[in-house]
């Protein structure tokens, strides 16, 4: 936002709306919807026809973070595919690869697991160029959630096992690839752990980091869900306290540890 004030006092109304989508991003990841939603409403009166198409692209990108991020995945998901209509044909590839990962994203927190796994599996398969980075290991942490969703539950662990170092290179961090890791734990019948997973998860957030997406959420919640009703909201609440108290490297430990002595029927 100060490079917003800057813009602004000069006149530049096109670096103006660039700083503006981009302060509204930074503002949903912070969870301030509602000042995420006035710098885009700044952005939207700037707005000229000449523009190049990029800003269209921006703006479609920028609006549908606030849906994302305030738990409206399937609004987030109609302006993320104006968005991809917008940026093809010309369009940035590496923008378009990351509408097309969020638009993954979308599917798994609306459990539309099968338009998840099929999206995520083709972005992962390209060749030309391939997914690499950032965009392929949030792309993996999909594809393993969608798995989980459906019942492939094998496949979903190989899966997360092979994707958690690239997750820690991407994000600094396998704090979120716990959902996934609680959720699946729940499905397998390791709810005593699922429940000390989503404690960790909770223990783990540092001042200042982001709120749970969207697919992370669901599968915290889904995970929640399955623990709590397998061991009883007492159990429950003491072994979320218990995993509080984890620390990352910890987490993910027990996480791929052999579950079979505590496995509870989900």
């Amino acid at each position: 936002m100060r490079a917003a004030d800057v813009f602004r006092s000069v006149g530049d109304s096109e670096r103006l709306f660039d700083a503006l989508t981009n302060a509204a991003g930074q503002f949903n990841y912070a969870g301030d919807s509602v000042a995420a939603e006035h710098a885009l409403a700044e952005a939207k009166d700037l707005f000229e026809p000449e523009w190049p198409r990029w800003t269209r692209v921006a703006f479609e990108v920028a609006s549908s973070a606030v849906e994302y991020w305030t738990g409206e995945p399937a609004e987030a998901r109609r302006r993320l595919c104006a968005a991809l209509e917008l940026s093809r044909d010309g369009g940035d590839a590496s923008q378009t690869e990351w509408i097309e990962m969020m638009v993954v994203g979308c599917d798994v927190a609306l459990r539309n697991s099968s338009d998840a796994l099929r999206a995520g599996r083709e972005m992962l398969a390209r060749v030309s160029p391939p997914i690499r980075g950032f965009n392929r290991a949030v792309t993996e942490n999909f594809v393993s959630a969608a798995l989980a969703q459906i019942g492939e539950l094998a496949e979903a662990e190989s899966s997360l096992r092979a994707a958690l170092p690239r997750v820690r290179r991407a994000l600094g961090t396998a704090r979120t690839t716990l959902c996934y890791l609680a959720f699946l734990l729940a499905r397998q019948g390791r709810c005593a752990d699922a429940a000390r997973l989503l404690g960790a998860i909770d223990g783990l957030r540092p001042p200042g980091a982001a709120i749970l997406a969207p697919p992370n959420r669901a599968s915290y919640d889904d995970a929640a869900a399955l623990a709590e009703q397998a061991l009883g909201a007492g159990r429950f609440d003491r072994l979320k306290g218990e995993g509080r108290r984890l620390s990352e490297d910890e987490a993910v430990a027990l996480a791929f540890a052999d579950g079979a002595g505590d496995r509870t029927r989900a």
